[in-house]
């Protein structure tokens, strides 16, 4: 060899080589997973004359680094071109930058590998498992079907009521009809008796009309008969409501109010007050008559097939 040529040798070999000098390095394989060993190659282009490969592999002479060992480094002559090859294993995930490389006068910086998570092999990443279901708190699951069945069990008597109970709910709604219509007429005459009063009974005539025409409603809804149309001869025909006959009561009760209002006398407010006490008096004796007949002791001649029954 010339000394000029090999002069020019001696110098390309003394210049550091970084990775940007050569060609694209490359892995082998081309994923390299934690703890499996790998080798990086890096082309170098054209072999210079005279060059042959050069070997590293005492592990005092190998640089390491963090998370990365490094086994062997050779400078490979092949086929006319050189390559730079580095057998590494690494124990770190993620992108490692190797130490500088310095073999055969000759070093090469800039390098690094990317090591993959053998979590992330076949693309497969990391995939939280789906949230655990809530506990349960000991006998809820007794409770829940303890209540659905409660509501079946309901349903069911509530059905059957209807279809094999309903004579004792009519008799049971009557019942209560009946009572809530007496004491709304009890309310009625306390109302009138306040009415009277207040005005120092001069508003007496217009009490008593108001007497005679409440009191007919409220009968007409207790027997279920317009009793409002009635005189006083027909209440004669009604069906007794205490455990006296009430026909001759209501007679003579109606048959007074008539005479007031449209005898053309005056109507005092000791009269009004009078007629007030006896239909207070009557009311009291209904509620004690139909107490007795709700408890299904014997009481005066009314029957079940009476307008009482009939009533809405």
């Amino acid at each position: 060899m010339k000394p000029a040529v090999l002069f020019w040798c001696l110098i390309a070999l003394a210049i550091p080589v970084t990775a940007q000098d050569a060609g694209e390095a490359y892995l082998i394989p081309q994923t390299v997973f934690v703890g499996d060993p790998g080798r990086l190659a890096l082309p170098l282009g054209a072999v210079p004359p005279g060059a042959g490969n050069v070997v590293l592999d005492d592990p005092g002479e190998l640089p390491a680094v963090p998370g990365l060992v490094i086994s062997r480094v050779e400078l490979e002559n092949r086929r006319g071109h050189r390559r730079l090859i580095i057998d590494f294993r690494a124990f770190t995930p993620g992108v490692i930058e190797l130490p500088p490389i310095e073999i055969a006068s000759l070093t090469f910086t800039g390098l690094r590998v990317t090591v993959a998570s053998i979590l992330e092999a076949e693309g497969n990443a990391l995939v939280l498992s789906e949230p655990a279901p809530p506990l349960v708190i000991p006998g809820t699951m007794g409770m829940i079907y303890g209540t659905a069945l409660g509501i079946v069990v309901f349903i069911a008597g509530f059905v059957l009521a209807i279809l094999r109970g309903g004579p004792v709910f009519r008799r049971l709604r009557e019942r209560f009809r009946r009572r809530y219509v007496i004491r709304s007429m009890g309310k009625v005459l306390r109302h009138l008796r306040a009415a009277l009063d207040k005005d120092g009974q001069g508003n007496a005539p217009e009490v008593l009309d108001e007497l005679s025409g409440e009191f007919k409603t409220f009968l007409g809804l207790f027997t279920g008969m317009n009793c409002r149309a009635m005189t006083g001869e027909e209440f004669l025909f009604l069906p007794s409501l205490t455990s006296d006959p009430s026909g001759p009561f209501l007679r003579d009760f109606f048959r007074r109010c008539d005479v007031l209002r449209f005898g053309g006398g005056e109507i005092t407010g000791g009269t009004v007050t009078e007629l007030l006490d006896q239909a207070g008096d009557f009311i009291g004796k209904m509620e004690k008559y139909q107490k007795t007949m709700d408890a299904g002791e014997p009481a005066g001649s009314v029957k079940p097939d009476s307008g009482l029954e009939k009533a809405v």
